[in-house]
């Protein structure tokens, strides 16, 4: 889930997953944190620093949500480890430890989970969604909860796909966003605080091209560089230089330019610049913003100390993927979730002991999952 970018896209979810085929090689999982559903893997209740992850399977992408994971495999087929609540999984028990593969889904090119849910991106530019559905985000045009992937309704042409705490956005190859379930706040973007059962379109916005759903707000990237935000605004998290309700269309971060990719968590964001630097804004209250302090920002403000970033991930806290491969984490550490055993949270970013070759992360709640060389 990282509620991360299209590019990058857990909590809270979430950063977004940028669809990209799934060609890399794949590569073996590390992951740490905390584990008593199986999101790591195996039978410990955490891992304070990193061990092998999810069975010690290979995958070519990964992705993982609020208290599970996800990863593609070089043939293009699913696997999924860590809580299976029996509304998603009523075969199952409460979590598994092992990878199993998804059923009925294949040439898979990208993944992302929300706090209940997964959703899929095939190479045929279909979006396909499985778990809880109380409020549309399957955007199926139901309320029901679904054990086997279903069809998100009337997708076609998507690029990138993100999934927030309870809703959804896609990415269509036009630039325009698209977005279903929960619309507290107005998350969805559409005007109003309606939640959709199948998508719909977010304002007027075209030309993006990086996404990602957080917990009750979400972010674009234009074209431009510049990024735009729309939903929940009680801590800032909308970068708009305010404190406020909600905004139920987008409007722009301010001061932000040259943006590669952002990622979100509850109420708080990223954003990867193409220099590589990283900057923040919203919630700080556990240092998540990696400024040195726990003062909630309104508008983004650098996050020192990193160098060139690659690739950054949020989850219940922060890390980012330095060029070169090595991991910094930085925020909550209430499930050892900062990888460096003894460290209570901080409010800067530390570098992960004894990780190198880092190729691509995943952070979820409590727990990060990581893809070595």
């Amino acid at each position: 889930m990282s509620w991360r970018t299209s590019q990058v896209g857990g909590l809270v979810l979430v950063m977004v997953l940028l669809a990209n085929p799934a060609s890399a090689a794949p590569a073996p999982t590390v992951g740490w944190g905390l584990n008593v559903l199986g999101q790591v893997g195996g039978t410990a209740s955490g891992h304070p620093a990193p061990v092998a992850a999810a069975g010690g399977r290979q995958f070519t992408k990964i992705a993982v949500g609020q208290s599970h994971g996800l990863g593609i495999a070089a043939d293009g087929t699913v696997w999924y480890w860590g809580d299976t609540d029996p509304r998603h999984y009523a075969f199952l028990q409460t979590f598994v430890t092992e990878p199993f593969q998804v059923p009925g889904l294949t040439n898979v090119i990208a993944v992302d989970g929300g706090e209940d849910t997964s959703v899929a991106l095939r190479s045929d530019g279909t979006v396909w969604a499985w778990g809880a559905n109380e409020v549309g985000q399957l955007g199926d045009g139901t309320r029901t909860n679904r054990t086997t992937p279903v069809r998100v309704t009337g997708l076609t042409g998507v690029v990138a796909v993100s999934a927030g705490r309870t809703h959804g956005m896609a990415l269509k190859s036009d630039g325009t966003v698209w977005t279903w379930g929960n619309n507290r706040g107005g998350a969805l973007g559409d005007g109003t605080q309606t939640d959709r059962l199948t998508p719909v379109r977010a304002g007027t916005l075209t030309g993006v091209t990086g996404i990602t759903a957080a917990a009750h707000f979400s972010l674009a990237i234009g074209a431009d560089g510049r990024v735009s935000s729309w939903g929940e605004n009680g801590h800032g998290q909308l970068g708009s230089g305010i404190v406020s309700p909600f905004r139920a269309t987008p409007g722009p971060v301010a001061g932000l330019t040259g943006v590669a990719s952002v990622a979100a968590g509850q109420e708080f964001a990223l954003a990867l610049r193409a220099n590589g630097e990283v900057w923040s804004w919203g919630m700080n209250s556990s240092g998540q913003l990696g400024d040195g302090t726990t003062t909630q920002r309104l508008l983004p403000v650098k996050v020192p100390g990193l160098g060139a970033v690659q690739e950054i991930g949020v989850g219940s806290f922060c890390a980012a993927v330095r060029v070169g491969g090595s991991v910094y984490t930085w925020g909550s550490n209430s499930g050892n979730q900062l990888g460096d055993p003894g460290v209570t949270e901080r409010a800067t970013p530390g570098l992960v002991p004894g990780l190198s070759g880092v190729q691509q992360l995943a952070v979820g709640g409590p727990f990060m999952v990581v893809r070595t060389g």
